[in-house]
């Protein structure tokens, strides 16, 4: 199976870009230690990157990535009398093309490592654990910030982002006579207090993404898996809304149909607008103030 790949990765190398023939190699097996990088010798530049991949040693445990890019590259730096000398012979081809590559292995993986410092351990230890840091020197807690988060998270959508004063429903003890503590029960075993929160309206003219999926489910999942984990740890009160400016669908008789989410056919007024959450979202708070459709 990892045979045929490769034979099919060295046929399709120029089809590639760096970073994803990169990554792919990586979850075969190939670390920074067992690529090489060489330099396809060239006067004529390339329509491509990457020009070839060639695996190398008796179990194929190292792996050749030529580039169009380096000293003896169509775009190098090395002065034209040198290769004037190579083609007349007065300098030893092959020794010239052995010298350079020894060189050119370590300035193009440096070039690497400096373009795509993601790849490389060496530079981030933990690249997810650092752009979670860079995230933190933002404000998302203001519009402006929150407003990028959910620009990057929802890039088909339009986003709009508001302060808005909302209700947030705490547990107290109930009020019983002789033993209640004022100030510290109410009636009943809840009590609402208002905060300052969050209101972002994310805008679709669609009412599927492009893969088919309703956009309410989609941007429950984008929430879980991106929004949240990013702002659990700042403690935000938020509502998040989806707006509908087309209607091309109605409620029916259907287990894809939910009540209160599609529109009842004949019904008054063209957008609809959907509560996706409203809640806080905090780490360890986040269960019981979901509202989510599903």
């Amino acid at each position: 199976m990892k045979t045929a790949l490769r034979e099919e990765l060295s046929a399709r190398a120029a089809e590639f870009e760096l970073l994803p023939l990169l990554r792919l190699l990586a979850h075969l097996g190939y670390g920074p230690g067992q690529i090489v990088f060489a330099t396809h010798a060239s006067s004529v530049s390339q329509a491509a990157l990457v020009h070839a991949l060639e695996f190398e040693g008796e179990a194929e445990e190292r792996v050749r990535v030529v580039l169009n890019l380096g000293m003896s590259s169509a775009q190098g730096l090395l002065p034209s009398y040198l290769w004037r000398e190579v083609d007349e012979g007065d300098l030893d081809a092959q020794a010239f093309h052995r010298f350079l590559a020894v060189l050119e292995h370590g300035l193009l993986s440096r070039f690497v490592a400096a373009s795509y410092p993601e790849t490389d351990p060496r530079i981030f230890a933990d690249f997810t654990l650092t752009k979670a840091r860079y995230l933190q020197l933002l404000d998302l807690r203001a519009p402006a910030g929150l407003y990028g988060l959910f620009a990057g998270a929802f890039p088909e959508l339009g986003v709009l982002v508001e302060k808005v004063d909302l209700k947030r429903a705490l547990a107290t003890k109930p009020i019983r006579l002789g033993s209640a503590l004022l100030g510290g029960a109410a009636f009943g075993n809840r009590a609402f207090l208002p905060v300052d929160a969050r209101r972002v309206v994310l805008v679709s003219d669609e009412e599927r993404t492009a893969a088919g999926e309703p956009w309410r489910q989609e941007i429950g999942r984008r929430l879980d898996e991106l929004v949240f984990p990013t702002l659990a740890p700042l403690a935000v009160d938020l509502e998040v809304f989806l707006l509908l400016t087309e209607q091309r669908s109605f409620a029916r008789l259907d287990r894809e149909s939910l009540l209160g989410f599609d529109q009842v056919f004949g019904g008054k007024g063209a957008h609809r607008r959907i509560r996706i959450f409203s809640g806080r979202v905090a780490k360890g708070e986040r269960g019981h103030a979901l509202e989510r459709a599903r």
